[in-house]
């Protein structure tokens, strides 16, 4: 298992399910089999960090998006390494 913490959420991944726990609000959980893949992403001046979770395409669901998650400058080597393992998880699929 793989986690970690940022303002308002814990992020966590077990091997199969991607699970993001909100201090408000609801709870998401994502089996990686609808998860085409996860990433770091900055803005153009590279201040601002936020983990992405792209779904796969599924017309059957009701999520169309996840919003994306606000990483400090403090916690990108953990969320990189929850990238690594989710990734891995995915491409050994």
């Amino acid at each position: 298992m793989v986690e970690f913490e940022t303002e308002s959420e814990i992020v966590s991944f077990d091997g199969r399910i991607i699970s993001r726990f909100r201090a408000r609000g609801l709870s998401l959980h994502f089996h990686i089999r609808f998860v085409e893949s996860v990433e770091i992403t900055s803005d153009r001046k590279g201040r601002e960090h936020w983990l992405r979770i792209n779904l796969k395409e599924n017309p059957s669901s009701d999520v169309r998006a996840i919003p994306n998650q606000h990483v400090s400058l403090e916690t990108i080597p953990q969320a990189q390494a929850f990238v690594d393992e989710v990734m891995r998880a995915i491409e050994s699929r």
